[in-house]
């Protein structure tokens, strides 16, 4: 499921995330507090989302290394 803001920007949930890049939830957990992973953002008080575009282009930056 995902959210679309009325910016235009698409937010997805971590489920969906790990089934787009194929890392577990715990591998994006570590990877984000280490600064090497794009940063969720808050969606509502009991939400949270990352930017789809921010996810696929970390996994193309990813797959070039």
């Amino acid at each position: 499921m995902e959210h679309q803001s009325s910016s235009g920007t698409i937010y997805i949930p971590l489920q969906a995330v790990t089934q787009l890049i194929n890392l577990s939830a715990s591998s994006i957990r570590r990877l984000e507090c280490a600064g090497d992973f794009p940063q969720k953002r808050k969606l509502s008080a009991r939400r949270i989302g990352y930017v789809l575009a921010e996810i696929q282009a970390w996994a193309e930056n990813r797959s070039k290394a």
